[in-house]
């Protein structure tokens, strides 16, 4: 839980480069998609990477010698980690399908085994083997469609932020102070923020994948698009 209020309050910190990096991230993938991975790993080494050195006294005290120390570590780690994403892309969308579809699954497998008394052998690690596979199936599919996973996710990850920080703004300006440990804790909040997150990726996909136009080249012809 901590690691998670410290992400999400450095996208409320930083909200001037989160702002318009989610709002290229839901509608920018209609026209590129290698540059949504730069965005994602900018993003992600300015949310999480940057917090999580930061936590290390010696990554503290080298930064503190240069007066702007912190916000050029901040940019380079940033930089740095757009190009990696850029990189490795191909094989982030692998793995990211792969967790998103193994973590489901195994936990979705525990739950039906421990309700019904089901009796595996060698479960401790027999239990891994289905999810995995499925695991592996769904990162070969989105390896090989790699366009359409990459929007998808580029989509979601916009939403989530452009949420998060449409939230905050319409309580600050209503004089409502709120945290992001209150917005976890608090039910109401979060099912809100989750309704929000999930209009809005549902706008995005209806521009994304709904407003390609009436025509495609296919194979040297063009084909009617209904």
């Amino acid at each position: 839980m901590e690691e998670v209020v410290t992400i999400l309050s450095t996208v409320l910190d930083f909200w001037y480069i989160a702002l318009p990096a989610s709002v290229f991230l839901m509608f920018g993938a209609r026209y590129t998609t290698k540059a949504i991975f730069v965005v994602m790993g900018f993003l992600i080494g300015l949310n999480v990477a940057f917090p999580w050195l930061s936590s290390y006294e010696i990554f503290q005290n080298l930064i503190e010698r240069v007066e702007t120390g912190r916000y050029l570590a901040l940019i380079v780690i940033s930089l740095l980690a757009g190009i990696l994403f850029y990189v490795l892309y191909k094989y982030l969308i692998f793995a990211g399908a792969f967790l998103l579809t193994f973590i489901p699954f195994l936990l979705l497998e525990k739950i039906i085994v421990q309700r019904f008394n089901i009796v595996v052998p060698n479960w401790e690690w027999s239990q891994y083997v289905l999810p995995a596979f499925v695991g592996v199936l769904a990162g070969y599919t989105a390896y090989r469609r790699e366009e359409e996973f990459s929007k998808i996710l580029s989509l979601t990850v916009g939403s989530l932020i452009f949420s998060l920080l449409s939230l905050y703004g319409v309580c600050r300006f209503f004089g409502v102070e709120i945290t992001v440990a209150d917005l976890l804790r608090n039910k109401l909040l979060l099912l809100v923020y989750l309704l929000t997150a999930l209009l809005l990726e549902f706008l995005a996909l209806r521009v994304v994948f709904g407003g390609w136009g009436k025509y495609r080249e296919r194979d040297g012809g063009t084909k009617i698009v209904r």
